[in-house]
C-alpha cells in the first residue's frame, strides 16, 4: 500500500520522502529486510552439505535459484518439470495466491541437480519432489522448512530476521 501511494505521487510530481518515511500501516512495525549475502549463503550450504542435508540444501537452492514461494515448491511435482529438450529448466506450478498457472525457470546446474535427485529417488512423474522424511508425505505447510532454516542459520552464525519467502528477492 505504502509503495503504492508513493507511485501515485510522485506522477502527481507532490511526492514527499519525509512524510512517507513517517507513514505508518496501522498494526504493522516498519523493517528493513535483511538479505543473506553470497558469504552467508555459502556457510549455511556448506554446513548443510557436512551434515548429509542433500535434500534440504536442495530445497534451499530451488527456491533461491527459481523464484517460486514456499507453499509452490513443497506442492511441486516430477511432472511440474522440464529436465530435457529446449525448455529444460521450465517449471510449471499453480500459484498460491489465486490457483492460476505460474511458470518460471531454473540455471541448467540446479535443474540437472534437481534430475539426478529425482532419479536417486527413483520418483515417478505424479510423485512429490520434496517430501518429509517420514512415510514420504509431501509437507503440509512451509513452517517446519521456516524453522530448519532459522535453526541452521543459527549454527552458522546468522541472526537475521528471515523466513524461506526472502529466497524469492
Amino acid at each position: 500500500m505504502r509503495y503504492a501511494l508513493q507511485a501515485y505521487f510522485a506522477h502527481l510530481g507532490r511526492f514527499d520522502k519525509n512524510l512517507f518515511n513517517k507513514l505508518r500501516i496501522k498494526g504493522r512495525k516498519p523493517f528493513e529486510k535483511e538479505m543473506w549475502t553470497q558469504e552467508e549463503l555459502n556457510k549455511l550450504f556448506d554446513l548443510l552439505e557436512q551434515k548429509k542435508k542433500t535434500k534440504l540444501k536442495l530445497m534451499f537452492q530451488v527456491l533461491l535459484g527459481s523464484g517460486l514461494r514456499v507453499k509452490e515448491l513443497i506442492r511441486l511435482k516430477v511432472k511440474d518439470i522440464t529436465f530435457l529438450g529446449t525448455l529444460k529448466g521450465k517449471i510449471e506450478t499453480k500459484t498460491v495466491l489465486k490457483g492460476k498457472p505460474h511458470a518460471t525457470t531454473m540455471r541448467d546446474d540446479l535443474i540437472d541437480k534437481v534430475y539426478a535427485y529425482t532419479l536417486s529417488k527413483k520418483l515417478g512423474p505424479n510423485d512429490y519432489v520434496f517430501t518429509t522424511g517420514r512415510n514420504n508425505k509431501p509437507y503440509e505447510t512451509g513452517s517446519s522448512l521456516n524453522q530448519t532454516l532459522k535453526t541452521y542459520a543459527k549454527k552458522v552464525g546468522i541472526n537475521k530476521k528471515i523466513t524461506n519467502h526472502y529466497f524469492r528477492h
